[in-house]
C-alpha cells in the first residue's frame, strides 16, 4: 500500500492539482510510509536475513534470545528458532521447521508418534549446536504434554534413551563422540 497516493488522493478536488499541497503531504506521509515497509519486511522475514551488528542485537531483545557471543549468521539462525519458539503451537510442521533451523537444513533425522503422546526424534548425525540446547528446544516445541524421545542411530548402533533429560545418557553419548 503506498500512504502517499492514498493521502493525496484524499485531497478535496479544488487542492487535488496543487503541486505544493502534494509536496507537503509527501514530507508528511513519508516517515509513515518507511516504518510501513520496514513493518512489512519483518512481518515478511526479509529484515533478519539482512540485519547485522546492532540491529540483530535489538531483535534479540525482541524475542528474549541474548547473543552469548555468537557472531551474526548463528545469531541470526537462533533469533528465527526464538521467533519459531514463541509462535510454535506443537505441530510436526513447526517442529520439523524449527529443526530444520538448528540443523543448517540438513534433512538427518526421522520423528515418529507413538500413542501417549510420545514422540521419538531419530538423529543420523551429530548437531552442530550445543546438546543440552538442541534438546531443551526441541522439547520446549513439542505440544504441552507430549514426551520427546531421543535415538542417535549412526550405522548400524542405535541408543535408545527414557531417561529424564537432566540424567540423559544420550548427551553424554555424544559429548564423549565431540
Amino acid at each position: 500500500m503506498n500512504l502517499t497516493e492514498e493521502a493525496q488522493g484524499l485531497l478535496p478536488y479544488q487542492f487535488s492539482q496543487s503541486l505544493k499541497l502534494h509536496g507537503l503531504v509527501e514530507s508528511l506521509v513519508r516517515p509513515f510510509q518507511e516504518i510501513e515497509q520496514l513493518i512489512e519486511k519483518m512481518h515478511h522475514g526479509c529484515y533478519i536475513s539482512k540485519a547485522y551488528g546492532a540491529q540483530l542485537d535489538t531483535l534479540g531483545d525482541i524475542v528474549g534470545m541474548k547473543r552469548m557471543g555468537m557472531d551474526d549468521e548463528h545469531y541470526r539462525a537462533w533469533i528465527s528458532v526464538s521467533i519459531k519458539l514463541n509462535l510454535c503451537s506443537g505441530t510436526t510442521e513447526e517442529i520439523f521447521e524449527i529443526i530444520g533451523i538448528m540443523l543448517e537444513n540438513q534433512k538427518d533425522f526421522l520423528m515418529h508418534e507413538y500413542p501417549t503422546q510420545t514422540l521419538v526424534f531419530t538423529f543420523f548425525s551429530k548437531p552442530k549446536v550445543p546438546l543440552q540446547s538442541f534438546f531443551q528446544i526441541i522439547k520446549s516445541a513439542v505440544a504441552l504434554g507430549s514426551e520427546a524421545l531421543f535415538v542417535h542411530a549412526q550405522k548400524n548402533s542405535f541408543q535408545f534413551d527414557v531417561t529424564p533429560f537432566s540424567k540423559s545418557q544420550f548427551a553424554e553419548f555424544f559429548k564423549e563422540t565431540i
